[in-house]
């Protein structure tokens, strides 16, 4: 019994070779796309564009047609793209194609999924916001907290010896949280610095999420100031010389809402305490030292001198402390 061969299999279409993510074609089709989507924007909200980066860009439109070609357009035409690109990009700052992803909930490269989004999907500048919410409501609410619960342990469970025990360790309990009051208002000020540029960014499409580190750094340090100004502020004078007489609370706000306030006021401090030791002082403090030395040593010789030598100690003695510079 003989077998049929089986049917040679049809040839493959021949595969479009892809270009490879780092390929010169690929970057420049990104490019473009990113001009593109800039000037759509700029064109939205009446910038004012000129003509000629107009005309670039939308020339360069034409290079994103084919999907299979890999070759490069003439060099010609891409600095002409790369001049009008530029252009661009000077009006519209600091409006770029990456903060347009950045706050775009549409653009499948700027959206992030998370729980808060409600949607499924918000873009970067959203989530950033989102989670600025959850910090300052945690703030609020530790604040809270510990201010209610050093008002009930103070009017309704003063402690005492007789009533040591569970209310005892609720009333060290809220010395621990009054003592983190300062550091949490610091937070609350910064998350209402922060809030409040986030909203402005997102709705200015200008938001940056290169610089988020700044933003967190901006957190940290508010959180830090709040619990520090206290040590170097007290009350604060205005320019017509009128004291103001702020809380701790208020005063940790400040300084979380505004770093600058805590570092003037250490450096002013700094002003204040530090000696200005200049080249006179320290002429006048060598001859200080030696002629403390010298009074020592005749001092130490004073005992075991005889009548003669101790008068002329003596007036040693009386000749350099004479000299010394007072202080």
């Amino acid at each position: 019994m003989t077998h049929a061969e089986p049917p040679a299999p049809a040839p493959k279409p021949a595969a479009v070779e892809k270009p490879m993510p780092y390929h010169p074609w690929t970057v420049l089709r990104a490019e473009v796309a990113d001009a593109k989507r800039l000037l759509d924007f700029a064109i939205a909200t009446g910038k004012a564009v000129g003509d000629e980066a107009i005309a670039g860009i939308k020339h360069a439109e034409a290079w994103l047609g084919s999907e299979r070609t890999t070759e490069l357009p003439p060099e010609k035409e891409r600095v002409a793209f790369e001049q009008a690109y530029r252009d661009l990009a000077q009006v519209m700052a600091p409006v770029t194609a990456a903060t347009l992803r950045a706050t775009s909930d549409a653009e499948p490269d700027g959206v992030t999924r998370f729980p808060w989004a409600w949607r499924g999907t918000v873009s970067e500048a959203k989530l950033w916001s989102r989670k600025l919410w959850a910090y300052t409501i945690l703030a609020a609410l530790l604040i809270l907290f510990s201010e209610n619960t050093a008002r009930i342990l103070a009017e309704f469970f003063p402690a005492d010896v007789e009533t040591a025990g569970a209310g005892l360790t609720w009333t060290l309990f809220s010395s621990i949280m009054q003592s983190i009051e300062p550091f949490a208002y610091g937070t609350l000020g910064a998350m209402a610095y922060l809030l409040r540029s986030a909203h402005t960014y997102i709705y200015e499409r200008s938001f940056d999420t290169r610089r988020t580190p700044e933003y967190t750094n901006r957190a940290l340090l508010g959180m830090i100031g709040g619990g520090a100004i206290k040590l170097f502020v007290t009350e604060v004078v205005t320019d017509e010389g009128t004291v103001l007489e702020l809380s701790g609370a208020a005063l940790a706000f400040i300084a979380g809402y505004n770093s600058d306030f805590l570092f003037s006021a250490i450096e002013r401090v700094m002003a204040a305490v530090l000696p200005k030791v200049g080249l006179e002082s320290v002429r006048r403090a060598a001859p200080d030292r030696m002629a403390l030395m010298t009074v020592e040593r005749l001092v130490a010789r004073y005992a075991g001198a005889t009548d003669e030598e101790k008068r002329m100690i003596e007036r040693l003695v009386d000749k350099l402390t004479a000299a010394r510079v007072p202080e």
